[in-house]
């Protein structure tokens, strides 16, 4: 099997896994609503008003649990979770435990579809166009190990 099949095939397997780890998160919709924060009025706002509209950042401020021990100063490296997604991560997981291979063999898919579909949808595209990564830097290498680069490039 060449490299690039290779990395395809860990790309491909893999993704299901990481999509079933949040479907939770996507799939519960009222994940905010613990926030008290009125979205219609806020989607109704210009971009750059929404910006400057210092209740809103103290709504969005109150949904996070910050360490009494320390000043975080560095998001760049790790930033947090809002508490819902927290919460809801948890959820997730503990049903992923309680019901570990069923869960693999029979909901896994389903959770991925779902999940994908509703991204899909946001970002305006199909689901044959998306692909969802774990982070930034698995993104880029996908990327960049994807394109055919020649010398001098």
């Amino acid at each position: 099997m060449s490299d690039e099949l290779k990395r395809r095939h860990f790309l491909k397997s893999s993704i299901g896994a990481i999509a079933g780890l949040s479907a939770y998160s996507f799939t519960n919709m009222d994940l905010l609503a613990s926030a008290n924060i009125n979205w219609e009025r806020k989607n109704a706002l210009d971009p750059n008003a929404l910006a400057k509209d210092e209740e809103f950042w103290k709504d969005i401020q109150k949904l996070y649990k910050p360490s009494k021990e320390f000043i975080n100063l560095e998001n760049g490296y790790y930033s947090m979770m809002s508490e819902p997604v927290r919460e809801s991560q948890m959820t997730h997981l503990n049903h992923i435990n309680d019901n570990h291979s069923y869960f693999m063999r029979r909901e896994r898919k389903i959770d991925k579809e779902k999940i994908y579909q509703q991204v899909a949808e946001l970002a305006g595209c199909s689901t044959e166009e998306l692909l969802l990564c774990r982070n930034t830097t698995e993104a880029l290498d996908t990327i960049i190990l994807g394109l055919q680069l020649n010398k001098g490039d």
